[in-house]
């Protein structure tokens, strides 16, 4: 049944039978392991394979990561998980496996040439980082993985210790070729994963592996935006937890660098539209939802600047890699910024979700109409030089807005007048008939309204996903 609801399913038993044994219990397939069970069953399954026999590990490793994918299509598609947790437990098997794969190859290395000598860690000296999808918890069931390599050596002459002694940089580069392989390696069972490093300093070009020093000063100095980009979906997955420590500040340093508005719109602005020159799909009627003007592709960007752009002054906006948490509070900042821009703000509800933060922004404000209640007394204090009462229509509202909007009439310039119309559904509704208040000024709140409303853009980046994995998953 499930092979004829998913094509995914039905090629990977085709390609691997072995796989046909999990349709035996339904207590298994339907119910997905998280990462405490998995890394127990993955040490329950190369427990009897000595470290010398990297063929069957290599075997065992993608046999692991088939059947566990395997158990997570099934619960997709007969609805046992919501979607929303697929891409949790894809990602979480692709960590264990990754982890174990530096485990394997460096226990290999180690035996052969001992412990790299002088360096910063707590276990290996080594750090795995998960970019792309794996990096933001969006694996799908054929994603491949965007790995960079760093190391924490920082001594030019720094040797390992054994007797067959050579210098850290090349265990360490020995260390990522060898991962690699283990990983890419066609066997019997397939590939285990595929692996892209073009995200590492200088791409293709740059060093495999390097030190998380080098890293550091590469992404202050030399690191283009579309490589601060990529950074906003970076995190550790694997290796020395004192270096992931480190990568994490070095992280937060980076993103919530001080940055030019204009040049960082610039740059986001033309290196997507670059991607979507070479990658968008889109023709004969059909939208690549992924590149495509308007898909997933085009919300990731546009988190991505808002991080680039917002966090020096919010730094909780390079806590997370995942653009679900990262879309949570993105509204906030750019509000902040256009109200105090604004010459008039109709703010009736916004202080009830923003309590503590619009107040400052709207005091820059010359007129802004809204409901007492949620602050407006403190909005007042700060030099808001006007309100409106809500829940009345007596003449006295009337005029007070009538007055209120003369600001418009009475500007130079109308057309430069800058309004920050914000969940104003209600006035637009009470006072339908104004004069003063132009068609084009209800056509910006409609826009307004759209792009503020109860976290918009992560209700679209959800469905977006949703069709996706649809689509390319089970």
């Amino acid at each position: 049944m499930m092979s004829a609801v998913s094509p995914w399913i039905a090629r990977l038993l085709t390609r691997y039978p072995l796989l046909l044994d999990e349709l035996l219990d339904p207590r298994r397939l339907y119910a997905p392991l998280k990462r405490d069970k998995l890394e127990a069953e993955l040490s329950s399954l190369m427990a009897n394979l000595g470290d010398a026999d990297l063929e069957q590990q290599m075997e065992r490793l993608r046999q692991f990561a088939q059947s566990n994918m395997l158990r997570v299509a099934s619960a997709d598609v007969t609805g046992a998980i919501p979607l929303m947790v697929v891409s949790d437990f894809l990602t979480e098997i692709a960590e264990v496996s990754v982890s174990r794969v530096l485990d394997l190859t460096f226990r290999h290395l180690n035996a052969k040439h001992g412990d790299p000598g002088g360096i910063e860690g707590d276990g290996t000296g080594f750090l795995v980082l998960g970019y792309g999808k794996l990096g933001g918890i969006e694996l799908g069931y054929g994603s491949d993985l965007d790995l960079v390599f760093l190391h924490g050596s920082d001594s030019v002459s720094g040797m390992t210790s054994g007797a067959r002694s050579i210098s850290n940089d090349q265990f360490y580069l020995r260390l990522g070729q060898r991962m690699i392989h283990v990983m890419t390696t066609q066997t019997a069972s397939g590939q285990l994963y595929e692996v892209d490093m073009r995200l590492r300093p200088d791409g293709s070009k740059g060093m495999l592996v390097r030190s998380l020093r080098s890293f550091s000063e590469y992404q202050a100095r030399d690191a283009w935006t579309w490589e601060h980009q990529a950074l906003v979906r970076a995190r550790a997955v694997a290796g020395d937890p004192l270096l992931a420590e480190r990568f994490a500040r070095v992280r937060r340093e980076i993103l919530c660098m001080d940055r030019e508005p204009a040049g960082l719109r610039d740059d986001v602005r033309e290196m997507r539209e670059k991607m979507r020159g070479t990658l968008d799909k889109t023709r004969g009627g059909r939208f690549d939802l992924k590149q495509g003007r308007g898909g997933i592709a085009d919300i990731e960007f546009m988190v991505q600047y808002s991080v680039l752009r917002w966090a020096s002054r919010h730094p909780d906006l390079a806590v997370w890699t995942d653009n679900v948490r990262l879309l949570e509070p993105m509204p906030r900042p750019e509000l902040l910024e256009r109200i105090a821009r604004a010459d008039v703000c109709i703010l009736p509800s916004l202080l009830e979700n923003y309590p503590n933060t619009c107040i400052e922004a709207m005091s820059a404000a010359r007129v802004v109409l809204g409901s007492r209640h949620g602050g407006m007394a403190e909005m007042i204090e700060h030099g808001v030089s006007g309100f409106l009462v809500d829940g009345c229509s007596s003449d006295d509202i009337v005029r007070v807005v009538r007055e209120d909007l003369a600001i418009f009439r009475n500007a130079a310039e109308p057309d430069q007048v800058r309004v920050v119309f914000i969940d104003a559904g209600w006035f637009f509704q009470r006072f339908e008939g104004l004069p003063a208040l132009p068609t084009r000024w209800r056509e910006r709140h409609a826009v307004w309204q759209e792009a503020v409303g109860p976290h918009p853009m992560r209700a679209v980046f959800l469905r977006v996903q949703e069709v996706q994995a649809s689509e390319e998953g089970a």
